[in-house]
């Protein structure tokens, strides 16, 4: 599998993944996820909750992460800049990315 077919693949799996974990979290939503911070913490530390919410929202890094690629191939002109666009990218996505499972890791393991 080339390069070009593997990026295209990578990008419906990962709408596909989508599509399956906004449909859970909708279901969640609307069946009324606990509104105070102790209910809700409660919630988030079932594993089942907690490995489908860190799930989440790494696909949507992981998506965000080969959409902002295509953008950034398509219409920046330059190899530098692209490179340098794309570095940038890859970093705030991933710092965001290791924050997102701190923050659910700290939820959990607080006392």
């Amino acid at each position: 599998m080339n390069r070009s077919t593997r990026h295209w693949f990578q990008q419906r799996l990962s709408a596909v993944l989508l599509v399956v974990l906004v449909g859970w979290f909708t279901v969640v939503l609307l069946m009324g996820i606990p509104a105070d911070y102790e209910s809700a913490r409660a919630w988030l530390t079932r594993p089942v909750n907690a490995g489908l919410i860190l799930l989440l929202t790494l696909v949507i890094y992981w998506h965000a992460q080969l959409g902002l690629r295509v953008i950034a191939e398509d219409h920046v002109a330059t190899e530098l800049t692209r490179r340098r666009l794309l570095f940038f990218v890859n970093l705030i996505l991933g710092i965001a990315a290791l924050m997102t499972v701190g923050a659910v890791v700290v939820l959990v393991n607080i006392q």
